[in-house]
């Protein structure tokens, strides 16, 4: 097993002494950190109790209008996600979250190919 050498080997002597205002400007600096960290630290607790947020289950005449939807398009353009999002008063994240989880299903053989 081989040896590293000394750490003085490596970093050359430095002759920096700090100055008082250095030391005080440091001081200060870092009880403006803390300060400001224990302003945080209440938030981030609270922040970890707050539950998860809950799913969003599509009713059924929602599901039966994207089933019918996907049957004719299961890639839909960002125009039609934004129309059926307005037409099932959702957003289009959770229509293109559902025709994801709709084609995987079909990929993996959950449930069988339209028609």
């Amino acid at each position: 097993m081989t040896t590293l050498p000394s750490i003085d080997l490596l970093v050359p002597e430095i002759n920096f002494k700090p100055t008082p205002r250095l030391i005080s400007s440091i001081h200060q600096r870092s009880s403006e950190d803390t300060r400001q960290l224990s302003k945080l630290k209440p938030d981030f607790q609270t922040r970890a109790k707050l539950p998860s947020n809950p799913r969003h289950r599509m009713a059924p005449r929602q599901t039966s209008t994207l089933e019918l939807v996907f049957r004719m398009c299961p890639f839909p353009t960002r125009g039609n996600k934004e129309f059926l999002a307005s037409l099932l008063n959702t957003s289009p994240q959770r229509i293109q979250v559902w025709f994801q989880n709709k084609r995987q299903k079909i990929r993996t053989g959950l449930i069988s190919k339209p028609n």
